[in-house]
């Protein structure tokens, strides 16, 4: 006699419909976007080194005090949003949507004054971006970090008027975690950067 079939078939109603972290694809995406744009960074800045063995004098235009003291404005307003960006993501795990939203306000206003910052140090640099090779790497380090801290600013804008405006389900907390990720990933690569094109050529001249 034949034996009767087997159900395979699984039951997943109990499974839970939402998750943060590693568990969803979209955290993934999100790493690799990071490892790419990491790579782009590295190369810039191998890039300025290798530049700064063709030249007798370093550097061969300084960036200038104006512009030294904005960067490093800039830096210190990022480094202060590390810490509501830290807060939010643990209210996030706990679901406090409106604690969440709140820090994520200020950390977003603590990012739009070091952008600011940013927009007053590009005019004040010694140099164009074509004046020489030096200046071509600084520029392009400091144009794509640019890019990246309005592309953080965007993301964050957007999720402020959702969550004000609604409806809030519970996957925007987990695009909101990804922004606070990688809103951390941002002032990880910032601070080198900074240290690289100012601090170098003060701490290591010739």
């Amino acid at each position: 006699m034949n034996e009767p079939e087997r159900d395979t078939t699984i039951d997943v109603s109990g499974l839970p419909t939402f998750a943060l972290g590693a568990r969803t694809p979209i955290f993934w995406g999100v790493v690799l976007l990071m490892a790419i744009e990491t790579t782009m960074l590295a190369l810039m800045v191998l890039s300025y080194f290798y530049i700064r063995g063709n030249f007798s004098s370093w550097p061969p235009t300084w960036p200038g005090d104006r512009a030294f003291r904005l960067a490093t404005a800039g830096v210190l307003l990022l480094l202060a949003s590390a810490i509501p960006n830290h807060l939010m993501g643990r209210a996030l795990v706990s679901h406090k949507v409106v604690r969440s939203r709140t820090l994520l306000v200020i950390t977003t206003l603590l990012g739009l004054a070091a952008f600011a910052t940013r927009v007053l140090e590009f005019p004040r640099l010694q140099f164009r971006w074509d004046t020489h090779a030096y200046g071509s790497a600084v520029w392009g380090i400091l144009g794509l970090n640019t890019f990246h801290q309005v592309s953080a600013l965007l993301e964050n804008l957007v999720m402020i008027v959702l969550l004000f405006v609604g409806p809030v389900e519970k996957k925007h907390l987990h695009d909101l975690q990804l922004g606070g990720f990688f809103w951390n990933w941002l002032i990880g690569t910032t601070v080198p950067l900074y240290a690289i094109v100012y601090l170098e050529p003060l701490l290591f001249p010739r």
